[in-house]
Parts: structure tokens; sequence; C-alpha cells
């Protein structure tokens, strides 16, 4: 049931993200600003200002920002430059990996490897999932993460 389920929510994000269509750079969702990180980058991280404006872009530390944890907690954070593009009502979190087929299957192997289940693989479309979490890749580096 559970796999019908993840196949079911990565069909869905699948479907939206190419209504999106890819026109360059998304622009963030007006609830979420945007986080550029690099896992392993803790210099990066330090360097984030405390006493940055509301709203400003976080340069690194994103993936353990505040309000993201809820969507994040658990999953490791990807070894590749990435894009949260927005919170998805309370359903879950949308980003893009600005990373090459390798690095994305790098990732997905990490995961793999830290106990996530494997539940569809289509072409360079992916889901796994483990007990709180399941995370669909749908292509061109697209992303959602879903808390359960």
């Amino acid at each position: 049931m559970k796999k019908i389920a993840a196949m079911l929510l990565a069909v869905a994000v699948m479907i939206a993200l190419a209504a999106c269509g890819d026109k360059g750079d998304p622009a963030p969702s007006g609830n979420a600003p945007s986080s550029q990180a690099s896992a392993g980058n803790s210099q990066q991280s330090a360097e984030k200002s405390p006493s940055a404006p509301a709203g400003a872009p976080s340069q690194g530390g994103g993936w353990s920002d505040a309000k993201y944890t809820p969507y994040t907690g658990g999953v490791p954070e990807p070894a590749f430059d990435y894009t949260i593009t927005g919170v998805i009502g309370n359903m879950g979190l949308s980003f893009k990996g600005d990373a090459s087929e390798d690095e994305i299957g790098a990732w997905r192997q990490a995961l793999l490897d830290g106990g996530f289940e494997e539940n569809s693989v289509a072409g360079d479309t992916w889901t796994v999932f483990n007990d709180t979490h399941s995370i669909a890749h749908s292509g061109g580096g697209y992303f959602n993460i879903q808390a359960k």
C-alpha cells in the first residue's frame, strides 16, 4: 500500500513539475525564501550571518533552517548545490538540484545505503522512502521531499 501511495505521489509531482515547465531558474515561492547550499561546506554555513534581513536568501545551512526541518529532518543533505523552491502546503518541500545525473545518482545511492528503500525507477525519475520521509526525483534535477 505504501508503494502504491508513493508511486501516486511521484506521478503527481511529475505532472505538477511538467505543468510548471523549465523556464530557466525558477523564482522561489512567496512562502519560502530561496536557499543555496553545499553539503559538507561547514565554512559556508558558519559564514551565514545571523543578522541577515528577513527574507534574505540563505547562503548555506538551508537544509537545517528551522522552517525546513519538518520536511528534511533525518534526510541527509545532498552533496550538490541546490535551491529550495518552496514549501508545498503542509505536504513537503520542493527543491532544484544543480547537479549532473551522476551526482544525483550518487545521492540516491547514499539514501539507499542510509536505510531508504527504493519504490520506483523509470528513466531518470525515481522515488525512495523510509519510515519518516519519501523523496521523489522527477527528472531535470527537480525533487520533492514529503514527511510522513
